[in-house]
């Protein structure tokens, strides 16, 4: 009879919402997904002390709980090498093509609302890989999130995520 629960599965697009009581609601994925929802929504719960991210930023948040996402699963052995690149776009998928002429600092070229999701992870995971080929394995993409959550000030901008991506590679990525 209405109450928080009306129409959750709309707000959704059918996966997993928590309402205002902390209901969890909707569908997870299953062992062999991509899409483990509960890992999504959990990365987001850690993603509290990030500093206000700016317009051209804004993509990080969802593309890096989606990307982790896929990473801790492989991890866990609840995502397959082969399923893990797949959804990367490296064995063939379609949404490498489906995102090309997005840009993910101008919200404006998305085709879609899945952009910040999908090309988020996509170029998350080069980063991730860039910064350990760079630091020999020393540094990762976690080291990125590390510093971002130091900073006491109000917001983040681009320029300023670049900085921290070239002080933990020790090295830019400019021309990338």
């Amino acid at each position: 009879s209405g109450g928080p629960r009306k129409d959750i599965s709309q707000m959704v697009g059918g996966d997993i919402a928590i309402d205002d009581k902390f209901n969890i609601v909707g569908q997870t994925g299953s062992e062999d997904s991509a899409r483990n929802t509960w890992i999504h929504e959990y990365l987001h719960t850690r993603q509290t002390e990030y500093p206000e991210l700016g317009e051209r930023i804004e993509w990080f948040t969802e593309g890096s709980a989606d990307y982790y996402m896929m990473l801790f699963s492989l991890h866990q052995d609840r995502l397959t090498y082969e399923k893990f690149q797949l959804n990367l776009g490296n064995g063939g998928s379609d949404g490498v093509q489906k995102f090309m002429t997005d840009t993910l600092s101008k919200q404006d070229t998305y085709d879609g609302a899945d952009t910040a999701y999908e090309k988020g992870r996509r170029v998350l995971a080069a980063l991730d890989a860039k910064i350990r080929n760079a630091t020999d394995g020393k540094k990762t993409l976690l080291d990125v999130h590390a510093r971002m959550t130091k900073r006491n000030d109000s917001g983040l901008s681009y320029e300023e995520f670049k900085g921290i991506v070239e002080t933990v590679s020790g090295r830019s990525f400019d021309t990338w």
